[in-house]
């Protein structure tokens, strides 16, 4: 029974990862080497072939990263490699709530350390090579620390109450956690150009052009 379990928790990503990848060859088998007649006064032919070779550097970055993390997740499963973090949590506390804060603190730490190399070069090699990068070095790190506290002041509320619903809650602990997520998502999504947003992004008016209008 264990097997076919640990199969299908294999199955599934793998599944995910074979379906992105045929939708992503199945759209760009779509595109024309011509310049479609829509786009036609909206960009010249040069600046739409830039766009293919754009889209490309990126999804082929794309596949290495999403490569490299469901081999991970492989390795991690086919192992035991998650039950020996899930044993590290629970030789640092006995309290249920803490050890899945630490558990999914390392899996999360891991994942960063995996996914901060792509980023990186997507950033300085890839935008910077279609002109698109004005962020520096620095502003990158602050940018990423930001995100990191922001992740852990959302994340470790929200994973500790819907875990402690876990061990208090003998039915319908998942309508709980289901409408606790839900209205913690739908309050970020309602605020989230105010209060998220500024912390990464200077907003100012559109000055006043035809696309402002056309907007209005």
């Amino acid at each position: 029974m264990c097997n076919y379990v640990l199969l299908l928790f294999i199955l599934i990503p793998v599944a995910g990862y074979l379906l992105q990848r045929y939708l992503e060859g199945l759209n760009i088998r779509m595109w024309s080497d011509k310049l479609p007649e829509k786009l036609i006064g909206i960009c010249d032919e040069k600046e739409y072939h830039r766009t293919q070779h754009y889209y490309r550097e990126n999804l082929r970055l794309s596949v290495w990263s999403s490569t490299l993390n469901l081999t991970v997740i492989i390795i991690m499963l086919a192992t035991g490699g998650f039950a020996l973090v899930d044993n590290i949590a629970r030789s640092l506390s006995e309290n249920n709530v803490v050890i899945a804060l630490i558990f999914m603190g390392i899996i999360g730490i891991a994942s960063e350390l995996i996914n901060l190399p792509f980023a990186w070069y997507d950033t300085f090699v890839i935008e910077k090579k279609f002109g698109f990068n004005t962020m520096t070095k620095r502003t990158f790190i602050t940018d990423h620390l930001k995100a990191w506290f922001i992740s852990l002041l959302i994340g470790i509320p929200v994973l500790a109450i819907v875990t402690w619903l876990y061990y208090r809650m003998d039915k319908g602990f998942w309508i709980y956690a289901w409408l606790l997520v839900t209205a913690f998502t739908v309050f970020i999504n309602f605020f989230y150009s105010e209060l998220i947003v500024p912390l990464f992004n200077k907003q100012t008016p559109l000055v006043e052009s035809p696309l402002r209008t056309k907007i209005e």
